[in-house]
């Protein structure tokens, strides 16, 4: 089995590259979801460990004093976003909660497909959480700057600030660039980008591991 790690910078095109890999048959996990569903105290997350974590009551205390509630008392996503989106040691503590159990549920997905040909996972802090070292290849969504900008300001909820605050906050897509194994430019037409990804998934599916990553 090949295991390929999408990543990219916000608006960059991750979710369009992973519809497509879903609608051709291909295992797709999704990390941005899996942390939304810890957020939400979805009891569901792991299938395979009979335990379950309260991830909300956890980032609860590490954000003790600050407003992240809705008006229901449950952790708002968009609050949070915006507060540790501002401020890179906010940041570091959520993920420092979650990441975690994101790479649990990494591994959780590797053994359901351990019999398929290829599987994908979406990982937008790849790097960032050196999470590198558990794929074969990395794929690389690469997008300018000024079409990802566009992008999310047409997000609910997205002003220039917190736009501009959210891509600042990401590792460079030129570091990005200089670190991954193959790389996908989204700024043309979906066909476009289909005919790069058929390109790619046919240098996976022939692909024999030559080392194994360390950290």
């Amino acid at each position: 089995m090949i295991k390929v790690a999408i990543t990219g910078n916000i608006a960059a095109g991750k979710s369009t590259v992973e519809k497509i890999l879903i609608n051709q048959g291909y295992s797709v996990l999704n990390t941005d979801n899996v942390g939304h569903d810890l957020l939400d105290g979805k009891p569901d997350v792991f299938k395979s460990f009979p335990f379950y974590i309260d991830v909300a009551k956890e980032v609860l205390r590490a954000f003790k004093g600050y407003e992240i509630l809705d008006e229901s008392g449950r952790i708002c996503r968009n609050k949070l976003g915006k507060l540790v989106f501002s401020d890179k040691t906010l940041l570091r503590r959520l993920e420092s909660v979650i990441h975690p159990l994101v790479r649990l549920k990494i591994y959780e997905f590797f053994e359901e497909h351990k019999d398929e040909t290829v599987v994908f996972v979406s990982v937008p802090q790849l790097y960032e959480a050196e999470m590198q070292y558990m794929f074969d290849k990395v794929l690389l969504v690469f997008s300018e700057d000024k079409y990802r900008y566009k992008r999310l300001l047409k997000r609910d909820g997205y002003t220039e600030e917190y736009a501009s605050a959210r891509i600042n906050a990401q590792m460079s897509q030129v570091d990005k660039l200089l670190l991954c194994d193959d790389c996908i430019e989204n700024d043309g037409t979906i066909g476009e980008l289909k005919v790069r990804i058929a390109y790619l998934l046919n240098e996976y599916k022939h692909y024999k591991p030559k080392r194994v990553r360390k950290p």
